[in-house]
């Protein structure tokens, strides 16, 4: 198939897919602009609005703290490492494209790649740990009323006058969006460590069961990449800046909140 790159394989010399062609990252990337665009002119039509029901704030609070400091160092922290990992796994579609390092520290990208790699392992170790017994699990789990806040917010996208449901500390889609990333991480780990249990030989797969590792791999890191794209474009709309500065400052002020979340189902 013409999203596969094809190669003769090692063993039997038959012409089998042996990577994912990189012109698939390009037409994710096509779909993320047309997303864009259909979101730009949906909300040029009419901007989203929100339910009057929704239980207040105390009157005398004026910001609420959405990040705490470890949250926010943590955010910052895994973006800069999956950029990494995405800008030293391209080195393997386009050899050549970036500067060697050998020279300049002794060791390849693929060497990079797999210690960030391991490091975006131990990052998802201590989100898991944190969201446990710190920052709340719950926030992002499904409660009930989730139902109707994805039911309005599919029916405003398709263009109907529909008001959105105030929420918690995330809405359904952030929820769902997490969701994805968990799948997304898990594939990831999971065909990254068997990739690496096979090159440092301490085991051994078989040749189809590699192929299948990086084609999930490759797979998987381009559905991130285009998620993520996706996400920096949905944060840096005017009306998520506030949110978007909570992530620096770790506050958000009385309006953005009033505006969005239910008092009732988050407490910050």
């Amino acid at each position: 198939m013409w999203f596969f790159k094809q190669a003769r394989d090692y063993y039997g010399n038959a012409p089998l897919s042996q990577q994912l062609a990189w012109q698939v990252g390009v037409a994710l990337l096509f779909l993320v602009l047309a997303f864009i665009g259909y979101h730009l002119l949906r909300r040029a039509l009419r901007r989203p609005h929100y339910a009057a029901q929704g239980a207040l704030p105390p009157a005398e609070a004026n910001s609420f703290v959405r990040f705490k400091l470890g949250g926010r160092a943590y955010h910052w922290g895994i973006f800069l490492i999956i950029v990494l990992l995405l800008l030293s796994g391209a080195t393997f579609f386009f050899p050549g494209a970036l500067f060697a390092i050998r020279d300049t520290l002794g060791v390849s990208w693929l060497t990079v790649h797999v210690v960030l790699g391991w490091l975006f392992i131990v990052f998802v170790a201590l989100h898991i740990l944190f969201a446990i017994f710190d920052t709340g699990l719950h926030h992002m789990l499904f409660h009930r009323g989730d139902g109707e806040d994805f039911r309005q917010r599919v029916r405003f996208y398709l263009g109907a006058d529909a008001a959105l449901p105030k929420h918690g500390k995330f809405n359904v889609f952030q929820k769902l969006y997490h969701l994805f990333l968990i799948l997304t991480a898990a594939v990831m780990i999971v065909t990254g460590i068997v990739m690496f249990l096979s090159s440092e030989l301490f085991t051994t797969f078989s040749g189809d069961t590699m192929r299948l590792q990086r084609l999930f791999h490759d797979s998987f890191a381009f559905l991130l990449l285009a998620a993520i794209c996706g996400h920096v474009y949905m944060r840096l709309l005017g009306a998520r800046r506030a949110k978007l500065r909570s992530m620096v400052t770790g506050t958000m002020p009385r309006q953005a909140f009033v505006r969005e979340h239910d008092w009732r189902k988050w407490k910050p």
